[in-house]
């Protein structure tokens, strides 16, 4: 694959984790990883979490009425199977009937590492930087606490 060619399988990888996540299909979520990816979401805690601990704490999004993840300014280094990258996100996520408001909203910069396997593209470590909020942080019951 030459660069264009990786750097349009990284974005559509990005695309596939929206639509997967959206969609609820923690399935197809899962093949996205490395078995080994690590997680950090800049929580308080600054824990990194491994694959399944991530997953068990997104399947949470169930409860939620739902989700839209958009993702642009997309930007990689590649050197052979290995890349790093980054992007923008924006993030709705709606929960109906709470006090205060049904809707949060949180703008942020995933940064990733990649590894190609069997000629995929696979994200081995994702880490997320929240860079703002607005709405009702309890739909996502204190998951992100407040941004200043």
């Amino acid at each position: 694959m030459g660069y264009l060619d990786d750097t349009a399988a990284l974005t559509e990888l990005s695309y596939r984790y929206a639509r997967a996540i959206d969609s609820k299909d923690y399935d197809a979520l899962a093949t996205l990883f490395t078995p080994t990816a690590t997680f950090d979401y800049n929580h308080a805690d600054g824990e990194q979490h491994a694959l399944e601990s991530w997953l068990a704490g997104t399947r949470r999004l169930e409860q939620l009425d739902g989700t839209q993840h958009f993702f642009t300014n997309h930007e990689f280094d590649i050197d052979g199977d290995a890349a790093r990258g980054q992007f923008n996100m924006i993030a709705q996520h709606v929960r109906r009937g709470l006090p205060g408001g049904s809707l949060l909203m949180i703008g942020g910069i995933y940064r990733d590492t990649y590894v190609r396997t069997d000629g995929r593209w696979l994200v081995a470590t994702r880490s997320h930087e929240a860079k703002w909020a607005t709405g009702n942080h309890d739909v996502l019951w204190g998951w992100y606490e407040e941004l200043s």
